[in-house]
């Protein structure tokens, strides 16, 4: 299904927000999330903004693990 703002005809960019990007008017509530679409998207959110932390610390503790530069590598 296409949701489109009744007022300008373009499509919603964000329907979480109760009003039209490009026209700043309100959007009918029927187009907008449910209660229940807006929670299983912020936890869907959520989970995926923890696996980025937890993938940004283990990025940053490989960085202070390996202390050898690239040509050192080479020396040894």
């Amino acid at each position: 299904m296409k949701y489109t703002c009744p007022n300008c005809k373009k499509p919603l960019a964000n329907r979480a927000r109760p009003k039209c990007l490009y026209c700043d008017k309100p959007v009918p509530a029927e187009l907008l999330f449910s209660p229940i679409e807006r929670r299983t998207r912020e936890q869907k959110l959520s989970q995926e903004r923890q696996q980025y932390e937890l993938h940004d610390r283990q990025i940053s503790q490989l960085k202070e693990t390996t202390a050898k530069r690239w040509w050192q590598f080479w020396r040894s």
